[in-house]
């Protein structure tokens, strides 16, 4: 079964300091999740697989672009358009 729904998560245009607080407070909620997830799977001893520390690099990558993003378009006296789609997928365990 591989059914996929599309939740329209965001979809506007924001002042910088708006399209800021929305983008980096999901950024920000995900490195928490990974966080706690490494976190987890330490005190259970299981296997660290490093996905949940890459993640977070790749997350803090992604927090500074939207921090240049909003700080050009402060700059320059412009808003921001966000448009997000999330793709949700019912799929067998791997």
């Amino acid at each position: 079964m591989n059914d996929t729904e599309i939740l329209k998560l965001i979809d506007g245009t924001f002042n910088p300091t708006d399209a800021s607080q929305v983008i980096l407070g999901l950024i920000n909620h995900k490195i928490n999740f990974h966080g706690l997830d490494a976190f987890s799977n330490e005190i259970r001893n299981r296997d660290d697989d490093g996905h949940a520390a890459e993640r977070v690099t790749e997350l803090t990558l992604e927090k500074a672009r939207m921090q240049r993003i909003a700080q050009k378009a402060n700059e320059s006296g412009k808003r921001i358009k966000i448009s997000c789609d999330i793709h949700v997928s019912v799929v067998d365990d791997e």
